[in-house]
């Protein structure tokens, strides 16, 4: 997956491909900058809303610990870090405090330019705590169900309840658009729960929609992602509900091996029964609108 950095313009998301940058850099004047003069250096530039996990930790310390010092950092016209994190944080681990840095004097044209997502006029996006409690309301079955790994659970979540009401599926893209990754190319919605979710998405944001079916059709076309190719395309997937993550990593796999690139996974509920955990050992990202502990507690305050 292509190295990028973005940052929020007036015009939308601005993304850089960090190979491009650095052809652009390749003649700028290098300099010594003071760390400490340097925002990101204080700033949370790898984790935003996804948990700083001991993995995701150890895996910054290892792109730390293999950073290249030789080669400058990139700094914006006003100062600000577009490549280089690492190096940054490795200088100042080995107790400098200056690193190496180029600096453009005018912005370059970004490689993508993601427009502002924009909510209907005529509906308002609902606060987290309420949308909790109206999907609660909607899909919260008690009884004894039989659940895709075997287990028995006494509670079930009935996604197709809140998904085929179309005022809640709305609801819940508006709230699900602020999970995106900013670099993606395609929403993978898996068949079926997750198809209406990424449809919604996918006219709420733009992005274009891929269906993925739990296999390949034996007929016409025998594709297992239909909509277009995925070969190449960085892809999200999208689900309605995250148990133990079974199908999930199933689908990623089979994804890449069609050439797509797979990191990220969006979901409206995570039941917190170990998918989470299944999918990062399969190098899987999940980030869900919902735990079931916050449904059930009627908080919508997110991951």
């Amino acid at each position: 997956m292509p190295q990028t950095h973005s940052r929020l313009t007036p015009q939308g998301r601005a993304i850089w491909y960090t190979e491009r940058l650095w052809a652009l850099a390749r003649e700028l004047p290098v300099q010594a900058v003071a760390i400490e003069s340097i925002p990101e250096f204080d700033q949370d530039c790898w984790f935003g809303s996804t948990p700083a996990t001991c993995r995701t930790v150890a895996r910054h310390a290892q792109q730390i610990q293999a950073a290249d010092l030789a080669y400058p950092i990139i700094l914006a016209p006003d100062g600000t870090l577009m490549d280089g994190g690492h190096r940054l944080a490795k200088a100042w681990l080995l107790g400098l405090t200056t690193v190496q840095a180029v600096q453009f004097t005018a912005m370059p044209a970004p490689d993508k330019l993601v427009p502002p997502i924009q909510a209907a006029t005529d509906e308002a996006a609902l606060e987290r705590p309420a949308l909790a409690r109206r999907l609660y309301q909607l899909a919260h079955l008690q009884g004894e169900f039989r659940l895709r790994s075997g287990a028995i659970s006494h509670e079930y979540f009935d996604k197709y309840r809140f998904e085929a009401d179309p005022a809640t599926l709305r609801q819940i893209g508006l709230a699900m658009q602020e999970l995106l990754p900013v670099d993606v190319d395609a929403l993978a919605g898996l068949e079926m729960g997750g198809i209406p979710v990424a449809t919604m998405l996918s006219q709420l944001t733009g992005i274009p929609a891929r269906f993925v079916r739990k296999t390949a059709k034996p007929y016409g076309t025998c594709q297992l992602a239909e909509g277009g190719d995925v070969a190449g395309r960085t892809l999200v997937i999208i689900e309605d509900v995250v148990t133990s993550g079974g199908q999930v990593i199933e689908s990623a796999l089979a994804l890449r091996g069609l050439g797509a690139v797979v990191e990220n996974v969006l979901c409206v509920i995570d039941r917190q029964a170990g998918g989470r955990e299944n999918l990062a050992k399969a190098g899987l990202r999940l980030r869900a609108l919902f735990t079931q502990a916050q449904l059930e507690m009627g908080d919508g305050s997110g991951e």
